[in-house]
C-alpha cells in the first residue's frame, strides 16, 4: 500500500473528542500545537500522516493490534512496531482492535495537514487498551454548560461497521453485500462496508451501481489495491456481522493486467507499503492474505473472472493474475470470451451462495400394512391416475418394505429414493396411533412444498406376493409436511474494474451483471 509522501511536522489537532469506555461518557479534551515523538512526514495536498504507536505487551498478547480509522482497517502492529497511513484534512474515528474485536476507547480528532501521533498502551489480562496523543501539551477539559446554554450536545459513538450501513442490519441474519470500484484508484461505492440486503438494501445497492459506478477518465489500473481494499473492508466490519455467518465471498472482475497499485499517489491500506515496488509483489502479498484471514471463523472464498481486453498483449499474465486472485483456481476462477458472458456468469456464482437452508420433514402415514407390503410414495404422479404403470414410471419417490421389529413395531426397512434422499438412512421405525402407522423422513431433500402441490402427492402399496401397485385411495397428504426454514448469513465484496480501457457498452454489461447478482440473491432471502 502507498504512503502519500511529505515532510516532518507537528501535531496540530484541535476538538479532540474521547469517547470513554462503551461509548457511554464523553470527554471533549483540546490538543494545540503540540511536538511529536521523533520526526514524520507530512500529508500535503490538505492531507496528514497519522502515525500510530504500540508499546510493548499493549493488548497483553502476540496478536497483532489492528488500527481502525474511520471503520476502516489501516495498520496491523506488533508488539512495539510503529506504522504510518495518510488521512484527508478533517474530523476522522480511530480505534484498536485484535481480530477486528474493538479492544479500546472510540477516538474522534481532527486532522490539519501535519503528523499526529498516538500510542496504544494497557490492556493487559483482557483490560482495556488506552489510547494516548503522543504530545506533552496538558489536556484542556471543555468549559461546563450554564443553565442558560443548557447541557452540551452528546455526539454519537462512531459506527465501528459503517454507519448507516447497518442501519436496518444490525446483526441480522441474511445477505450483506459491498461493491468497491477501481481505476487508477479504488472507492467503495456502498460506502465502507456492505450494506444488508433487506428492500431498503436493495434500493441502496442498486441504486449504487446505477448512479456510482462509472467509467474513470484517468489512466492505470489498481486491481490488486482494491482488492486489499476489500479484504481490509470486510476485516474491519467483521465485529457487525451476525453470527449464524455461511460465508465470506469476494466476487472479482476486471478487463486488464494491473499497473497501478503500487503508485505513490495511493494511500496505504492497513500500514503496507508496496508503493514503487513491482505489482507481482502486491499480488504475492494478496494472494497470501485471502486464504489467511477469516471473518467470523470463516475462511474467504473468492472469485475471479474477467474479458481480456484489446489492450492487453500479455495473455498469459492476465490468465495467471486471475486465476492467482481466485480461492480455487479449478473452481472459482472464469476467463470469458466476451461481456455477454458475464451476467450468466454472475448469475451462476449467485446461486452458488447459500442464503437460506429449507428443513423439510415429511410425515409417510399408512395402515396397518402386513409385513412385505411394498411402500411408495410418489411425487410426480397426478391425483386421476390409478393405474400401476404410472406409479413404477414415477421418478421421484420414496419406498420402503414393511417388517416387524424384536419389540414389534412396524419399521419401514431397505429404503429407496428416486430424485429425493432423506437423513433417516435405510430404516425408519414407525409411530402408531390407533391402527395407522407414521414414518417420518427428517430432512428431506429433493422436495419443495412450494412447487410439488400436494395433488401430485400419491401413496402406493405393493403385496409381498405381487407385482402391481395399488393405490391407497384413502391417503392425504395433510399435516404431513413440517418445514423448517434457516436464514444464513451471507457476506460479499463485489470489486468490479471501471477503468477507461472499457467501453461504454463493457460499462454496462458490468452494470447490468452486478444488478442481476445482486436480485438473484435479494430473491433468494424471499
Amino acid at each position: 500500500m502507498k504512503h502519500t509522501r511529505g515532510a516532518a511536522g507537528i501535531i496540530a489537532l484541535a476538538g479532540l473528542l474521547l469517547i470513554c469506555g462503551g461509548c457511554q461518557g464523553i470527554l471533549e479534551q483540546v490538543l494545540a500545537n503540540a511536538p511529536t515523538h521523533g520526526t514524520g512526514r507530512t500529508g500535503g495536498g490538505g492531507q496528514a500522516v497519522v502515525v500510530v504507536q504500540r508499546a510493548d505487551g499493549a493488548g497483553g498478547g502476540s496478536d497483532k493490534m489492528e488500527v481502525f480509522i474511520d471503520g476502516e482497517l489501516r495498520l496491523s502492529l506488533g508488539n512495539g512496531e510503529e506504522g504510518r497511513v495518510s488521512v484527508p484534512n478533517g474530523k476522522h474515528t480511530l480505534y484498536a482492535a485484535v481480530n477486528g474485536e474493538p479492544k479500546s476507547q472510540h477516538l474522534s480528532f481532527t486532522a490539519k495537514s501535519d503528523q499526529l501521533t498516538f500510542i496504544l498502551s494497557g490492556g493487559g489480562g483482557g483490560g482495556e487498551v488506552a489510547i494516548e496523543s503522543g504530545g506533552s501539551a496538558p489536556l484542556e477539559q471543555p468549559p461546563a454548560a450554564t443553565p442558560e446554554q443548557g447541557t452540551p450536545p452528546v455526539a454519537a459513538a462512531p459506527d465501528t461497521g459503517s454507519g448507516t450501513n447497518y442501519a436496518t442490519g444490525s446483526g441480522k441474519e441474511g445477505v450483506y453485500i459491498g461493491i468497491l470500484s477501481f481505476a487508477p484508484n479504488a472507492e467503495d461505492i456502498t460506502g465502507g462496508s456492505p450494506v444488508y440486503l433487506d428492500d431498503a438494501g436493495y434500493a441502496q445497492l442498486q441504486s449504487a451501481l446505477d448512479t456510482r459506478y462509472k467509467k474513470v477518465g484517468a489512466q492505470g489500473t489498481s486491481l490488486y489495491y482494491a482488492v486489499h481494499k476489500g479484504l481490509a473492508n470486510l476485516t474491519g466490519s467483521a465485529s457487525k456481522f451476525p453470527s449464524n455467518l455461511e460465508s465470506v465471498n469476494l466476487l472479482i472482475f476486471t478487463d486488464g493486467l494491473d499497473n497501478n497499485s503500487t503508485s505513490l499517489a495511493l494511500q496505504t491500506i492497513e500500514g503496507q507499503d508496496f508503493g514503487g515496488r513491482p505489482v507481482n509483489d502486491y499480488l504475492a502479498y494478496i494472494t497470501k492474505e485471502i486464504p489467511r484471514r477469516k471473518i467470523g471463523g470463516k475462511s474467504i472464498v473468492s472469485y475471479s473472472a474477467g474479458v481480456k481486453g484489446n489492450d492487453v498483449n500479455d495473455a498469459e499474465a492476465f490468465t495467471r493474475s486471475l486465476r492467482a486472485l481466485a480461492s480455487d483456481p479449478q473452481n472459482n476462477f472464469f476467463e470469458l470470451s466476451n461481456f455477454s458472458q458475464l451476467n450468466a456468469k454472475f448469475a451462476e456464482i449467485a446461486n452458488r451462495l447459500t442464503v437460506i437452508t429449507r428443513d423439510i420433514n415429511f410425515d409417510v402415514m399408512t395402515p396397518s400394512y402386513p409385513v412385505g407390503t411394498r411402500v411408495r410414495m410418489t411425487f410426480d404422479v397426478p391425483k386421476g391416475k390409478s393405474d400401476s404403470a404410472s406409479a413404477a414410471a414415477s421418478k421421484r419417490y420414496l419406498q420402503g418394505e414393511v417388517t416387524l421389529s424384536s419389540n414389534r413395531r412396524y419399521v419401514l426397512t431397505n429404503l429407496s429414493y428416486s430424485g429425493l434422499s432423506s437423513a433417516v438412512g435405510g430404516t425408519v421405525t414407525g409411530v402408531m396411533d390407533g391402527t395407522e402407522v407414521t414414518y417420518k423422513f427428517e430432512g428431506l431433500q429433493g422436495y419443495d412444498p412450494k412447487t410439488t402441490p400436494n395433488d401430485m402427492i400419491q401413496q402406493w402399496s405393493m403385496a409381498s406376493d405381487s407385482k402391481i401397485w395399488q393405490i391407497n385411495s384413502e391417503y392425504r397428504v395433510g399435516n404431513a409436511v413440517k418445514e423448517t426454514v434457516e436464514k444464513k448469513s451471507t457476506i460479499i465484496y463485489m470489486v468490479l474494474d471501471s477503468s477507461n480501457s472499457l467501453s461504454d457498452s463493457d460499462v454496462i454489461a458490468i452494470r447490468d451483471s452486478a444488478k442481476g447478482f445482486v436480485k438473484t440473491l435479494y430473491d433468494k432471502t424471499r
